[in-house]
C-alpha cells in the first residue's frame, strides 16, 4: 500500500475492519479531499478576483481620463462657439457695409450727377 501511515490509526488490516470503520475512513478521505479542493479553488478564485479587480481599476482610470479629455473638448467647443458668434457679427457688419456700397453704387449708376 502506498500510504500505510494513512491507516495507522485503524486497528488491524483493511480486511479486519468493520463496515462502519471503512465507511468512516471513506468519509474522512472524501472530507479531506473536498477541503483540499475547496482550498485550491478558493485560492484560484482569489487570484482571479485580484486580477479582475486590477483590470476594473484600470478601466475606471481610463474612464476618468476620458471624462477629463471630454471636459477639455467641451471647453474648446464653447470657445469655438464664441468665436463663431463673433464671426457672425462681423459678417453681419460686412453685409451691412456691402448693402450701403451697393445702394451708393446704384445711386451713382442711375444718377451720375447726384453727388456733384
Amino acid at each position: 500500500m502506498a500510504l500505510p501511515w494513512l491507516f495507522a490509526w485503524l486497528p488491524g488490516t483493511l480486511e479486519e475492519m468493520t463496515v462502519e470503520q471503512l465507511a468512516w475512513t471513506l468519509l474522512a478521505l472524501l472530507a479531506a479531499s473536498t477541503f483540499g479542493n475547496m482550498y485550491y479553488l478558493g485560492s484560484k478564485i482569489d487570484s482571479k478576483f485580484d486580477h479582475l479587480s486590477a483590470r476594473i481599476d484600470g478601466v475606471v482610470m481610463q474612464v476618468a481620463e476620458l471624462r477629463g479629455e471630454m471636459g477639455e473638448l467641451q471647453g474648446e467647443m464653447a470657445m469655438l462657439r464664441g468665436e463663431m458668434a463673433a464671426l457672425r457679427g462681423e459678417m453681419a457688419e460686412l453685409r451691412g457695409e456691402m448693402a450701403m456700397l451697393r445702394n451708393s453704387f446704384e445711386t451713382h449708376v442711375h444718377d451720375p450727377h447726384a453727388h456733384n
